[in-house]
């Protein structure tokens, strides 16, 4: 089985320290001496100005790969849907092959209720998953063997804020992308998240 992870992202800090940064570097340019010229910006020739950007930009780009080395991608973004006080978390997803020779996509979560009331992940979110904009068949079995896996999760009640991981399985029709949407269980089917996985 492939195995997909989707992080939840611990840069956001990385990101308002780059934008401090980048807004330094800016009000630099308009309002200080350049060291590297020792003059005043008012001073300087079109071409002087043009080398102390540079030499700035370069700066810049230096202190960002130190503080992101990796430009963000989408597994490294938020996963998560949330509908009133409960929150579903998308985690990653594997590939594998049903003993009827189904291939299919298992969909792992971390189910969380802030409620005082006891609830279970399959009665606050669903899923919709399509390839080629045609939906297919959610297969998950909330009987399922613990061996096999652990959708049977799915109807086991937290509250208080405890979390729970469990998982949707889904059939695949084909090896084409598939676009995975979680939605709301109310009469709208909201959908909360949305993501397209690449099948492997």
């Amino acid at each position: 089985m492939v195995q997909e992870n989707v992080r939840t992202p611990e840069n956001r800090m990385r990101k308002v320290l780059i934008s401090i940064i980048a807004s330094s570097l800016a009000a630099c340019l308009a309002t200080t001496t350049v060291p590297a010229a020792n003059k005043s910006i008012d001073d300087m020739s079109l071409d002087e100005l043009k080398t102390a950007y540079l030499q700035l930009e370069s700066e810049y780009d230096a202190l960002k790969a130190q503080l992101e080395p990796e430009t963000e991608s989408d597994s490294d973004r938020e996963m998560i849907a949330a509908y009133d006080e409960q929150k579903l978390e998308l985690l990653g997803v594997e590939y594998y092959t049903t003993v009827d020779g189904q291939k299919a996509m298992r969909i792992n979560v971390r189910f969380t209720n802030d409620s005082t009331d006891g609830m279970y992940a399959i009665e606050c979110f669903a899923v919709a998953a399509f390839q080629n904009d045609t939906e297919l068949q959610n297969i998950t079995n909330v009987n399922e063997d613990p061996s096999e896996g652990n959708s049977a999760d799915m109807i086991t009640e937290v509250r208080n804020g405890k979390s729970i991981e469990t998982s949707y399985s889904i059939a695949l029709a084909d090896d084409s992308p598939v676009d995975l949407q979680i939605r709301d269980t109310t009469a709208d089917a909201n959908v909360l998240l949305e993501k397209t996985f690449v099948v492997k």
